[in-house]
């Protein structure tokens, strides 16, 4: 390949040029750098494009998308091409004069803008269609871009026809849909929420609606079919939230009505339920309920669907919980404590059950219904909140005994200070004796890094210097020296700057590298800090010496 940069537009296929020009336009060219002489690199799209020209020729092009692996020349490599000729042809301002610039009519380049000028409109309506017969992606692309100018009897049909067009497009020969194939469905319903923005902002809110329902439809019944769908599935949180944002519109009570009807039809799906989608809705039936006086009405549509449904634990959850949102509202306490009664070994919902007690301060039922779940509590996922809340509530209540033996049980499960803060406030009259029985309890399980900082904290907390020096000489730990030296050098100065000299040396000893090298430098650092000048610069005079080439 071999062909002046001037002359571009005559030496590269319609197609590529058309694309190239519009990422061109775009700015979608980025971070172009010559890495060698008449050596180009740039970053289009997400792809690598090379380029070796001189300020007049091209004389090689590559590039790592597939239209450049089966005919040679993409529109990546075209785009790199305009920009590079921009850069090549650019000359100061300052030498142009303005005379020049107000009499020359004539355009230097052919460009996009250049030809739509000039170009007779039926001539464009004619290449436009022929184009488009030709290109699927630009039809899409069309399509999507001027469907709220075209009419329909029914104006959500088009808004499924051009998804539908397009996942037919996306789809791969075994109907799965590729990386490739979700970037072009993001790209269209990107293109619709932007409309979709627009008339939100034009109050031409039944478009709005009818733009976040048909992605909703759509893009849900492909979920198991996409590589990625996760960001699928943004789109369709985003319909979600495009749909609670058009509620609070003052929109007409007939799409209001709409709306409602949408939701208690459409959320009993069964693509919905199998894709976990379902609890998308209940906040937009809560929402519209509100608005229209309907909360029986919804209450009763859950309690036939809770019936009639088969869910997985956590969507049975959520709508338990939605169930007795509304009951609390209509203040049907009897009928939350039946839902309560008969779903208590469903941790998640006596949570959220607890916790509603919680805010409002009903301590008793709180308690009641948090002892119920420690009975039958068996995951440590669900054991732990559960503690969490007894403690609280205990602390409320000032009942030590449950709070030392909630306390001693979240301390030997996490090794946490605050649950050791919280037993020895509990225990306080006999407190030494459960302390040496607590530790042996610590020191009985097995090793660990938080069971270290435990132990070494309780000596520190309990004043307990001696056993807290004779635990980091245990330890042999330069870090639990650093956190504890403070405090020790109260009653043991002496002991604790000989020790760091052990330890210091002992590292160099056995650790060569860079990494120890600025370990060491960070401890002696730290001497400083703490006011161990003369042991610090000691430590360094003696390490300059024994280990001049790593320190």
């Amino acid at each position: 390949m071999s062909f002046s940069l001037d002359v571009l537009e005559q030496n590269v296929d319609e197609a590529a040029l058309v694309q190239g020009e519009e990422l061109f336009e775009q700015n979608a060219v980025g971070k172009m750098q010559m890495v060698e002489k008449n050596l180009w690199i740039a970053r289009v799209a997400g792809l690598e494009v090379e380029v070796k020209a001189t300020s007049k020729k091209v004389e090689a092009v590559t590039c790592e998308c597939a239209t450049y692996r089966q005919k040679g020349m993409c529109e990546h490599i075209v785009a790199t091409l305009f920009l590079l000729r921009k850069k090549v042809n650019e000359k100061p301002k300052t030498t142009i004069s303005k005379a020049r610039k107000k009499t020359q009519k004539t355009e230097n380049r052919l460009t996009t803008r250049s030809i739509l000028k000039e170009i007779d409109e039926a001539a464009l309506h004619r290449f436009v269609q022929d184009y488009a017969a030709r290109d699927r992606n630009f039809a899409l692309a069309l399509k999507a871009r001027f469907i709220g100018v075209v009419e329909f009897s029914d104006d959500k049909a088009k808004y499924i026809q051009i998804l539908d067009d397009t996942i037919k497009a996306a789809r791969k020969k075994d109907r799965n849909i590729s990386y490739r194939g979700t970037q072009k469905l993001l790209k269209i319903s990107d293109e619709l929420f932007q409309q979709a923005d627009l008339a939100l902002v034009q109050s031409h809110y039944t478009s709005v609606a009818y733009i976040a329902q048909s992605v909703i439809e759509k893009f849900t019944s492909i979920l198991r079919k996409v590589d990625r769908s996760a960001e699928l599935r943004n789109q369709i949180n985003r319909s979600f939230k495009l749909l609670q944002q058009l509620l609070e519109k003052p929109i007409p009570p007939d799409l209001l009505e709409q709306l409602w009807e949408y939701v208690k039809q459409e959320f009993t799906r069964i693509t919905y339920r199998i894709n976990e989608v379902v609890p998308q809705f209940y906040r937009l039936q809560r929402t519209l309920a509100e608005k229209l006086n309907k909360e029986e009405e919804l209450l009763d549509l859950l309690t036939e669907f809770s019936f009639q449904m088969q869910y997985s634990d956590e969507n049975y959850t959520r709508l338990l919980i939605n169930r007795i949102g509304l009951l609390e509202k209509l203040g049907n306490e009897a009928a939350i404590d039946d839902i309560v009664k008969n779903n208590l070994q469903n941790p998640q919902l006596l949570l959220f059950v607890i916790r509603q007690a919680l805010k409002k301060e009903d301590w008793k039922q709180a308690k009641s219904l948090t002892q119920k779940g420690l009975e039958q509590a068996q995951a440590k996922r669900t054991i732990a909140p559960l503690e969490e809340i007894i403690i609280r509530i205990a602390e409320q209540e000032n009942d030590i005994e449950t709070l030392a033996q909630y306390a001693q049980s979240r301390l030997l499960a996490t090794y946490q200070l605050q649950y050791f803060e919280k037993l020895k406030k509990a225990y306080a009259g006999d407190w030494k004796e459960k302390l040496e029985n607590l530790l042996k309890q610590i020191k009985s399980a097995p090793y660990s890094l938080a069971q270290r900082d435990l132990i070494a904290s309780i000596y520190a907390e309990e004043k307990y210097y001696k056993e807290l020096l004779e635990y980091v000489q245990k330890l042999r730990s330069l870090d639990i020296l650093q956190q504890f030296d403070e405090v020790l050098m109260q009653e043991k100065e002496h002991e604790v700057k000989e020790l760091y000299q052990q330890l210091l040396r002992e590292y160099l000893e056995h650790h060569i590298g860079r990494k120890p090298a600025v370990r060491v430098r960070e401890k002696l650092a730290h001497l400083y800090q703490i006011g161990a000048r003369k042991l610090a610069k000691e430590l360094i005079q003696e390490f300059r010496t024994t280990y001049r080439e790593r320190i």
